[in-house]
Formats: structure tokens, C-alpha cells, sequence
């Protein structure tokens, strides 16, 4: 019976403990989701810059249009994005290694961007 027992709790363990971050399928991979998160950081930030630089630029129908590029590049459907999303909003552990991810390449690209500034202001003097 004590190996029963023992033999059920490391089975529990052991189920636990394997493939945490499997999502159902239908459901976008945490690497995957960062990606497509990543490109719609980038699609907000080409529309915001539009829009300071352009009065005219309409800037829902623009970021709107972006969304769409942006799902088409990854071979998605809004529902199939929205599905992943809602699916990683009532999984915060999952969602939060995805936000961890895409944070950590928002960083590299402000670093990059400040070191060629960082280059081109030495370069003038």
C-alpha cells in the first residue's frame, strides 16, 4: 500500500513537473505569441511616429491595417489570435513567460537603438 501510495504521488510529480509550457492545440506556442507580440509593439510604435509626423494620418484605420499585415505574416486569423491570447490571459505562468520574453527583445532594441545614437553623436564631434 506505502508503494502505492508513493508510486502515485511521484506520477503526480512527475505530470506536473513535465512540458509546462504545452498549450492545447489551436493555441499559439509562448515562442510564437512573443513573436506576433513583438510585431504588434512595432506596428503601434510605426503608427504612433505616422502620426506625429503626419496630421492627416488616421491613425486607427493605420494601426488597424497594420494588425492585419501583421496576423497575415504570421498566417493567422484575428480569431485565431484572439483565441491564443484569451487562452494566455487565464494562464498567467504561461502568459507571463511570454511578456518576460518579448521584454527582454523590446530591451535589446532600445539598447541598439541607443548605442547608433550613442555612435552618431560621437561621429559629429
Amino acid at each position: 500500500m506505502k508503494n502505492a501510495v508513493f508510486l502515485l504521488i511521484v506520477l503526480f510529480f512527475y505530470s506536473s513537473c513535465t512540458e509546462p509550457t504545452k498549450v492545447p492545440e489551436g493555441i499559439l506556442t509562448p515562442g510564437k505569441m512573443d513573436a506576433v507580440i513583438l510585431d504588434l509593439i512595432r506596428a503601434d510604435e510605426l503608427v504612433a511616429r505616422q502620426g506625429y509626423s503626419d496630421s492627416s494620418f488616421k491613425t486607427i484605420s493605420g494601426r488597424t491595417s497594420l494588425y492585419r499585415d501583421v496576423l497575415s505574416k504570421h498566417k493567422l486569423t484575428k480569431s485565431q489570435f484572439q483565441k491564443s491570447f484569451s487562452f494566455y490571459q487565464n494562464r498567467p505562468d504561461l502568459l507571463k513567460i511570454v511578456l518576460d520574453s518579448v521584454h527582454s527583445e523590446v530591451r535589446k532594441i532600445e539598447e541598439m537603438r541607443s548605442d547608433s545614437l550613442a555612435a552618431k553623436v560621437i561621429k559629429k564631434k
